[in-house]
C-alpha cells in the first residue's frame, strides 16, 4: 500500500507546481497591465490618481470605457453624463439604455424622415439638418435638445416628448437636460474640475487593469 500512497503525493505534487506556475504568469500579467494603468493615471492626475486603485473605481471607469464604445460617446463625455446622472439620481445604465434609443430614433428621423421619435423631434422643432450638424458628438446632440427642451412649458408634453425620445424609463434622462445645454456645460466643467475626465487610452488601461484581476480571481477560483 505504500506505492500507491507515494504514487499519490508525486502526483498531487507535480499538480501544485502547475497551478502555481499559473499563478506567477498571472501576477505577471495584473503587473504589466497595472503598470500601464498607473502610468496613465500618474499623466493625467499625478499622485493623486491612485486613489482610482480602489476597486469600485476601477469597476466604474471599465465600465464607462466599455459603454463609449457601443454607445458611440467619448469616454471624456460620458464621464461628464455620468456625473449628472449621478447628481439627478439616475443609473448610468438607465443613461445608457436612453441614448440607445436615441440613436436608433435619430437615425430613422435623419435617413427616412421617419421613426418612434418623428413626433418627438417635429413638437421640439428639431429638423434633419439640424442634427446633421451635430451627429456624430452625442454631447452636442444632448445640448440641442436641452435646450429646445426649454422651449416645452407643459410638463405633461415634456414627459411625452422624453418618453418618445429616450423611451420608457430611461425618460427620466429629462432630468439630465433640464437646466439646458447652460447647464451641461456646467456639469462638464465640474467633471473637469473634480479630475473624472479621462482619455480613451487612459481608460482602456484601466480595462486592461480590471481585466487582469479579474483572469487572476478566476485562476484562484479554478485552485
Amino acid at each position: 500500500m505504500a506505492q500507491p500512497n507515494l504514487k499519490f503525493k508525486i502526483t498531487a505534487v507535480d499538480v501544485t507546481q502547475k497551478a502555481f506556475s499559473a499563478v506567477r504568469r498571472s501576477l505577471a500579467r495584473v503587473s504589466k497591465a497595472l503598470f500601464s494603468f498607473k502610468t496613465s493615471i500618474a499623466a493625467v492626475a499625478g499622485a493623486a490618481g491612485l486613489g482610482l486603485l480602489v476597486k469600485s473605481s476601477l469597476d466604474s471607469i471599465d465600465r464607462i470605457s466599455k459603454l463609449s464604445r457601443t454607445l458611440g460617446i467619448s469616454v471624456r463625455d460620458l464621464r461628464k453624463l455620468e456625473l449628472a446622472a449621478d447628481l439627478s439620481g439616475i443609473q448610468i445604465d438607465t443613461l445608457a439604455r436612453g441614448v440607445r434609443t436615441l440613436n436608433k430614433g435619430m437615425i430613422d428621423f435623419v435617413r427616412d424622415g421617419t421613426g418612434e421619435a418623428l413626433d418627438a423631434f417635429e413638437a421640439l422643432g428639431i429638423t434633419a439638418d439640424d442634427l446633421n450638424g451635430v451627429m456624430g458628438d452625442q454631447f452636442k446632440v444632448l445640448e440641442l435638445i436641452a435646450d429646445r427642451f426649454e422651449n416645452v412649458q407643459n410638463s405633461a408634453e415634456r414627459s411625452a416628448i422624453a418618453q418618445q425620445l429616450f423611451g420608457g424609463r430611461a425618460s427620466e434622462l429629462l432630468l439630465v437636460l433640464e437646466e439646458g445645454s447652460e447647464g451641461l456645460r456646467r456639469i462638464s466643467k465640474e467633471a473637469a474640475d473634480f479630475g473624472l475626465l479621462l482619455s480613451a487610452s487612459t481608460a482602456r488601461n484601466v480595462e486592461e487593469a480590471n481585466d487582469a484581476f479579474t483572469r487572476l480571481g478566476s485562476l484562484f477560483k479554478g485552485l
